[in-house]
């Protein structure tokens, strides 16, 4: 069994941190307006050439962000000053991180970082090599179908949970223990008993691994429950086995 890493800060399918900061159009912009939109930041380091090189790069893919399906904002850790290029509307802007207050929320790294409609973290990439998070850029589908289909209310649908190694290395556990039918339970004579019924049949596993366990449960912990904190108003404290 291969060893796992804890999870890190920030890791896909987390909400990203809320904030405040001043853009050009308005001194105190409330970053958790934004959903309903595929968000790309941009957190660029204090050296002009790196964010020049950022901003040629991005040029490739400007066209795709008209503030409906996708928007861009930059995060330049200073105040807005002449140095720094216009707001190019629709779809890219300025946040001024003077006292570095945001760029600490997100882990001090100059990067991209891309988040799907409902703020919640998709992907990212080193801000001088962008070239595979730019091409899944432009292959998302539109921000109403991020989930791979339509979202309607009152079910609560969550994409991304697992991501596609942890969805594999579930299918490896699966396909290696082979699954075995964990029937329904029935009142028999008075008791709920289990037993084995060919109209509702059902083959699970028993995940021993300790440390894979911690990551599901981890997923689960940061990326499930509170989106069903925000949609209910509910906390999960049990787990159905």
């Amino acid at each position: 069994m291969s060893a796992w890493p804890p999870l890190g800060p920030l890791a896909p399918g987390e909400f990203a941190p809320a904030f405040v900061a001043p853009t050009r159009g308005n001194g105190a912009f409330h970053f958790t307006t934004l959903p309903g939109r595929y968000v790309l930041l941009g957190f660029l380091p204090p050296e002009a050439a790196a964010g020049d090189a950022a901003l040629a790069a991005f040029a490739d893919i400007r066209a795709r962000f008209d503030d409906i399906d996708m928007t861009c904002f930059l995060v330049a850790p200073r105040a807005d000053g002449p140095d720094i290029p216009a707001d190019q509307l629709p779809g890219q802007r300025w946040f001024f991180d003077a006292g570095g207050a945001v760029g600490r929320l997100y882990g001090g790294r100059a990067r991209w970082l891309l988040l799907d409609p409902m703020l919640r973290v998709l992907d990212e990439a080193p801000l001088d090599a962008p070239q595979a998070l730019f091409a899944r850029i432009a292959a998302l589908p539109p921000a109403s179908r991020h989930a791979g289909g339509p979202l309607t209310a009152p079910v609560l649908i969550v994409p991304r949970v697992f991501d596609r190694s942890l969805c594999q290395r579930l299918i490896e556990v699966y396909e290696a223990q082979g699954g075995q039918e964990s029937g329904v339970m029935r009142d028999v004579g008075g008791k709920t008993v289990g037993v084995l019924d060919p109209m509702k049949r059902r083959r699970d596993v028993i995940i021993e691994d300790e440390a894979l366990r911690r990551v599901l449960m981890g997923r689960l912990e940061t990326v499930l429950i509170p989106m069903m904190r925000r949609a209910f108003m509910f906390r999960a404290t049990r787990l159905e086995r």
